[in-house]
């Protein structure tokens, strides 16, 4: 009895792969195209319901030789990578292949890749090894590597050169820390700032939370002084100008002091913060801000983490910080969630008795006797401070 027959591609060429009482004939298909494989599959059969095999077609050409996980990824980057990522994350992708995945599956068959193998690769990354560094790497890293593992072979799936996806298993990750600043600490900051372009910059990154990247490729035409806001549309990393990290334009409200700093400047032309060459100079120059303010040294990012978390403990909606910050999805916004508590007391104090409670009892101006002094507060009594904590 016949196994059901199947036609593939395999590096670039058709086959029709056949089964037939427990004998595996491989065809290579005389016409290089899908419809080609399909007659010929159909000649097959017809061979093998007259002569019970094919061995009269001529010697069983050899098996194709298996791809290993280093020719492939050559390929992936070259059609996949290069076609439908930018330059950035093309980058990302090469290094992350070159550092990590080619030393450990290169020389491999892409089906000898199996869960085993990729879980020790996973344990090597974390304790660190003398093939994939001495020093263990961070979680969220090795979850970096594991993710442009795991495309690569999805790729690999997609395009017939692996039959089954292995299973990936990425490492659970608790509350990522991050670092902002207090009022006193940017205002600190500010003061030994450089005057002119740097401080602007600086005042820039705390009132818009924009990436050092926007900032390095923020325009003056991208800037509206009457509608007193900016619009993000490019990132600039390693002196090449690309879309947003988020890949989507945005626009950023500016307050009066960013808008009066910015107008202080001269030029009104190219790029805004044209006195910047480098991050690394910008790097160097926000440290040496740092040091002067008497700061722990403060990166271009703990600016932006500053900026959120500004807006959070206002009062400001995650959504609303998720729209400013350009974030793809809400689940990166939901770190600032604890530093904005208000929703979550407005919505507790709907269960207060009274008149804008749910009026369990009959009296919102009586407390409990068990209620320990100095609690007994209905929600008509709630306020809010000036930074907008409900008390």
């Amino acid at each position: 009895m016949t196994s059901p027959m199947a036609v593939r591609k395999i590096r670039d060429r058709w086959w029709v792969d056949i089964r037939y009482n427990f004998v595996r004939y491989r065809k290579k298909s005389p016409l290089n195209t899908k419809g080609g494989a399909q007659a010929y599959e159909t000649y097959l059969r017809g061979e093998l319901a007259k002569h019970g095999s094919l061995e009269h077609l001529g010697p069983k050409p050899p098996e194709a030789k298996p791809v290993t996980f280093a020719e492939f990824a050559e390929r992936w980057m070259r059609e996949y990578v290069a076609v439908n990522n930018k330059w950035s994350e093309q980058r990302s992708k090469e290094a992350i292949l070159r550092v990590h995945l080619v030393p450990e599956f290169g020389r491999l068959p892409l089906a000898a890749i199996d869960a085993a193998r990729i879980d020790r690769f996973k344990a090597e990354l974390l304790r660190g090894t003398p093939v994939h560094g001495r020093v263990g790497l961070h979680p969220k890293t090795v979850n970096n590597v594991l993710a442009v593992l795991r495309k690569c072979l999805v790729s690999a799936t997609d395009w017939g050169e692996l039959d089954r996806l292995p299973v990936i298993r990425r490492l659970k990750l608790g509350p990522v820390p991050y670092r902002y600043l207090s009022d006193a600490e940017v205002e600190s900051l500010l003061a030994a700032a450089t005057p002119g372009p740097w401080r602007t910059m600086v005042l820039l990154a705390v009132k818009t939370g924009l990436r050092y990247s926007e900032l390095a490729g923020l325009r003056w035409e991208d800037i509206d002084f009457e509608r007193r806001q900016l619009v993000v549309q490019r990132g600039k990393v390693l002196g090449r100008i690309g879309s947003p990290k988020s890949g989507r334009t945005r626009c950023v409200p500016l307050a009066v002091d960013v808008l009066t700093a910015l107008w202080a400047l001269d030029l009104r032309d190219g790029p805004v913060f044209s006195h910047v060459e480098t991050h690394k100079q910008a790097w160097y120059a926000l440290a040496r801000f740092s040091e002067a303010a008497g700061l722990e040294r403060v990166g271009w990012h703990d600016l932006r983490h500053t900026f959120a978390t500004m807006l959070a403990s206002a009062g400001a909606s995650l959504r609303t910080v998720q729209e400013l910050l350009g974030h793809a999805s809400i689940v990166m916004t939901m770190r600032y969630a604890h530093v904005g508590p208000q929703e979550l007391r407005a919505a507790i104090n709907l269960l207060e008795p009274g008149e804008k409670g749910n009026g369990w009892s009959r009296s919102s101006s009586t407390p409990s006797p068990s209620m320990p002094p100095g609690l007994a507060i209905s929600a008509q009594q709630s306020q809010t401070t000036a930074f907008g904590a409900v008390v």
